[in-house]
């Protein structure tokens, strides 16, 4: 599986090289800085499990919210011309005993300019707590204990590929990367595609014993995994007041085919073809100067899975604020366009 992913990213970075010629009354480029930034942030994954049309009298039937409790991340990032880099470290032991452990790993690598952009990232989070718990455990209200699963895993790789329509006057990577800066507002269209695995395992049931009555077959469901390609569209818009005051709106709605493979305590396996939806929306504000700046960043992406009884809704949800400055360095003897 990782070796698919890393073949799929290796063969589509041969076409960024191409960008194309700017306008520079529009943004500036800063292909001779070295660009560092510190960063902290929240980032999460959210799983949800909603039944499909339940009745009215299924007052169990509540919707599951787990999420993972590893949410402070400090980090690192490294942007050079095309390439960046970034790694981070929790900056606390995220162990509350009413909600559990989460252990988690995250690892990000983005390459290409303003014309193509590749994205490869892993995820790995082990330990999730139900937020609803309140809605069908009564001893909650003494407790406080939030039903957990410390078994329960979420694994996903992907590598995401976005083309920028408007990509002379429209620069990216003013609010993600840093090696750009818009100094007048502009408007793209984007078309992008993902290639992705979204693994969800336990060693027992996803749901609590209190619904399982209320989830029909898939009471005993304890994995999904999904093997996903898409393609889709959507918009993105960079505001600039004074040159250096930014924002940035960013969209995208995927449609994909999705090879799962469902598992459950109670059954075979089974694997089935569904289409389904997927998307990215992100958002960056800050204050952006020739050298220093300071960003605030939003990305939120998100997946359908529809089992036909249940929906399960897949999403990582991630802010951090940046500090940094560019440096200016030589062209290093290896580095070649």
């Amino acid at each position: 599986m990782k070796n698919f992913f890393f073949c799929c990213f290796l063969f589509l970075s041969f076409f960024a090289f191409s960008q194309s010629n700017w306008d520079t009354t529009k943004y500036l480029k800063y292909k001779d800085r070295l660009i560092v930034s510190g960063y902290y942030s929240y980032r999460n994954f959210d799983y949800s499990i909603t039944r499909n049309n339940p009745t009215v009298l299924d007052t169990m039937a509540k919707a599951l919210h787990y999420k993972a409790a590893a949410n402070n991340v400090i980090g690192l990032e490294f942007d050079y011309d095309k390439v960046s880099f970034a790694f981070g470290i929790k900056s606390s032991d995220a162990n509350d005993s009413t909600k559990g452990k989460t252990s988690f790993k995250n690892f990000a690598f983005s390459f290409g300019g303003n014309k193509w952009i590749i994205e490869a990232s892993y995820r790995n989070y082990k330990g999730f707590y139900d937020q609803n718990t309140a809605t069908y455990d009564t001893t909650m209200k003494t407790t406080h204990n939030y039903f957990q699963i410390p078994s329960m895993q979420v694994k996903q790789a992907k590598v995401k590929f976005m083309y920028f329509t408007n990509n002379k006057k429209f620069a990216y990577k003013a609010g993600y990367s840093y090696s750009c800066r818009q100094i007048k507002s502009a408007f793209t269209w984007v078309l992008g595609g993902n290639f992705y695995y979204n693994g969800l395992t336990t060693d027992s049931s996803l749901l609590p014993i209190q619904v399982r009555k209320s989830y029909s077959i898939d009471a005993y469901l304890k994995g999904v995994k999904v093997y996903g390609a898409s393609a889709g569209a959507g918009a993105s818009l960079n505001l600039v007041i004074w040159k250096t005051l930014f924002a940035n709106f960013t969209f995208v709605l995927y449609g994909e085919p999705q090879w799962r493979t469902y598992t459950r305590l109670n059954g075979p396996n089974t694997q089935l073809c569904y289409l389904s939806a997927s998307g990215d929306a992100r958002l960056a504000l800050g204050f952006n100067a020739k050298n220093f700046f300071f960003m605030f960043n939003s990305y939120n992406d998100f997946v359908y899975l529809n089992t036909g009884n249940s929906l399960i809704t897949s999403k990582f949800i991630s802010g951090s604020v940046s500090i940094g400055y560019r440096f200016k360095v030589k062209t290093p003897g290896f580095y070649k366009k």
